[in-house]
């Protein structure tokens, strides 16, 4: 199974979104949440911007990717390398590309840069994204098209900066300060959409309207746990996805799988060549804890960035391209 097919499996899962909005819909919503089920791609063409947001109170700059659908003729489709801003940035990744097996990095995004919002009149759910540590707000972009393919606003952050994923910027180690500053993040950029203040600064979106009752977050790896931690403190959250991590992590003390109460998914990469075998007991260890509707998926043969279209990109992130290490003895036969 290709690292295409897996991003592909774990899109379906996530677009349980759709369903958990749907059923309670308000007239605006009606003709935006549509009976497409999850595996089909949505009817909405998809436009992506990136914004800037200040958070004061904390003297911190975000760049923010928003992904939504778009009332534009063409889906559009760039190179990644684009979401990049800086063409210092934008050379260095390039480069990486160049080197990447053809197979494993997404080389395409499926978006229009700076298309037109579908409707000012529709008051839209709103996902939220953490990605990986190291990784950056585009490191899932594939899984935010296909949400917003099916009438849903996808916010990502940069928790880290531009460019992370470079060997020469490998970071601090995973750490609690770390963490705190990532769920202020979600906070800040949730409360400021809500309000509106997020998307002042944008001719594009700065009509439009979030539904305060269609919140959701998902993340992959660290962002797993970032999301679990942000879905615990707000109360807006109504559904919460991890994505080949734990939420309840030894390395993060303080959180149960019990202190969250609404639906939560939790997928499990039965290869995962990060968090290793340790890491999928402790997923599965979580699922068996929780004590809110949850569901989990495990996906055979696929390892800890199949789910990235950054898979393969750098030595970094090579694992789950292409063949690699068995650590269990499952597969696909």
């Amino acid at each position: 199974m290709t690292p295409y097919i897996h991003r592909l499996l774990i899109i379906l899962s996530l677009c349980s979104f759709v369903y958990l909005w749907g059923c309670s819909a308000d007239q605006t919503q009606e003709a935006l949440l549509t009976e497409l089920p999850p595996e089909s791609e949505g009817p909405y063409k998809v436009a992506n911007t990136t914004i800037e947001a200040i958070d004061s109170m904390r003297d911190r700059v975000l760049t923010l990717e928003l992904w939504y659908p778009s009332i534009e003729e063409s889906r559009g489709g760039e190179s990644p390398i684009n979401f990049e801003q800086v063409e210092s940035s934008r050379i260095k990744l390039a480069e990486l590309y160049d080197l990447a097996p053809r197979s494993c990095p997404t080389r395409m995004t499926n978006s229009h840069r700076d298309g037109r919002l579908l409707s000012e009149q529709i008051i839209y759910p709103l996902v939220l994204f953490s990605h990986c540590h190291n990784c950056g707000r585009y490191s899932s972009f594939s899984l935010a098209e296909r949400l917003a393919s099916h009438g849903i606003i996808v916010l990502s952050v940069d928790h880290a900066g531009p460019l992370p994923f470079l060997p020469m910027a490998v970071g601090e180690r995973l750490s609690p300060s770390q963490l705190d500053t990532r769920v202020q993040d979600l906070q800040f950029i949730m409360d400021s959409a809500l309000n509106g203040e997020l998307f002042l600064g944008s001719d594009l979106l700065k009509n439009m309207l979030i539904d305060p009752e269609g919140i959701g977050v998902f993340g992959h790896s660290f962002g797993s746990v970032t999301a679990a931690f942000f879905a615990r403190q707000e109360t807006k959250v109504q559904a919460v996805d991890g994505l080949a991590a734990p939420m309840q992590n030894p390395l993060f003390p303080g959180f149960s799988m019990t202190d969250l109460n609404i639906p939560t998914f939790l997928l499990l990469a039965e290869e995962d060549n990060s968090i290793g075998e340790v890491g999928n007991r402790l997923i599965r260890s979580n699922f068996e804890q929780a004590s809110s509707p949850i569901w989990k998926l495990d996906i055979a043969d696929s390892g800890h960035w199949s789910f990235s279209d950054l898979c393969g990109l750098s030595e970094a992130f090579s694992p789950g391209c292409g063949r690699g290490i068995r650590h269990s003895d499952k597969g696909l036969g």
